[in-house]
């Protein structure tokens, strides 16, 4: 019974279940002209690998910092969360097996390291900025696109790119609303920069983005 709390309890704390984004890096390949090879198959399997095993670390980190406004949050409320000390050895941790990899790999890319750097950013300094965290969010799904798309050598197009993007930030919009809605965030509050009173704007990003999307 223990074994199984625990994973249970692994799981929830790595967000192990938000591993599916990371397909977004096969994407690229998908849907090129290129024809699949085994080189470039086990390449974006072993960088799925990778930005899984730093995704989760951030997520953990995330939900750290988060932990006081997710307590009044009624979709996050009852999350695990780690302590302080294990916080600092996973980032810890973190660095020294970027430093291995980018030595001994090529999984290592600009785009995986911005993608870090844009996580530090928006966890400590850019969350609580109104709109700012939206396209924050947004570039987390972009940056997975061109982390595949640079491990393979594939050139993404504008129009893909501006489809994904549009895309995502429909997502990560309605990401807020929901938010705003489940916990009927009616001013200004700790959870969010948003209430309410932000619908209007909110859905005219979210029809905007749409249409510009078809």
């Amino acid at each position: 019974m223990i074994n199984k709390i625990s994973a249970f309890s692994f799981s929830k704390i790595f967000r192990i279940e938000n591993a599916f984004k990371n397909i977004l890096i096969f994407f690229p390949l998908l849907l090129s002209d290129r024809s699949f090879n085994t080189s470039d198959i086990i390449t974006l399997v072993s960088g799925f690998l990778v930005f899984t095993f730093i995704a989760s670390i951030c997520y953990a980190t995330n939900d750290f910092t988060d932990y006081k406004k997710d307590l009044l949050n009624k979709l996050k409320a009852k999350k695990s969360i780690l302590k302080i000390n294990s916080i600092i050895i996973l980032n810890f941790i973190l660095f020294l097996f970027l430093i291995f990899l980018f030595y001994s790999t090529n999984l290592v890319n600009f785009y995986l390291i911005l993608y870090l750097i844009f996580f530090y950013v928006y966890n400590f300094f850019i969350k609580s900025f109104f709109l700012i965290d939206i396209a924050f969010l947004t570039s987390f799904y972009i940056l997975r696109l061109f982390y595949g798309s640079e491990l393979i050598s594939i050139n993404i197009s504008y129009w893909f790119l501006f489809f994904f993007i549009t895309f995502f930030l429909v997502f990560s919009t309605i990401k807020r609303i929901i938010q705003v809605s489940v916990n009927n965030l009616v001013s200004k509050n700790n959870i969010t920069s948003y209430s309410l009173n932000d619908y209007p704007l909110l859905k005219k990003i979210v029809i905007g983005s749409t249409i510009l999307n078809l």
